[in-house]
């Protein structure tokens, strides 16, 4: 999901990013890059891993039937 919503984000800067430009007079030029492409990409795996090994770590931990019961 975090993935889904970082491209979905990304693709709006895409879209977004030349009307802005074109409203201000050229004065919010801001490109779009190969590296700002890739940035996101790694931060979105980077913050998907931070925020889901808590949850998969203390899943691992858990007996199947203490995590059925709810414990």
């Amino acid at each position: 999901m975090l993935v889904l919503g970082g491209m979905g984000g990304l693709l709006a800067a895409r879209l977004m990013l030349p009307i802005m430009a074109a409203a201000s007079g050229g004065q919010i030029d801001l490109p779009l890059t190969v590296q700002s492409w890739l940035l996101g990409t790694v931060l979105m795996l980077i913050i998907g891993i931070v925020v889901g090994l808590p949850p998969a770590l203390r899943a691992m931990r858990l007996n199947i039937v203490d995590a059925l019961a709810g414990h």
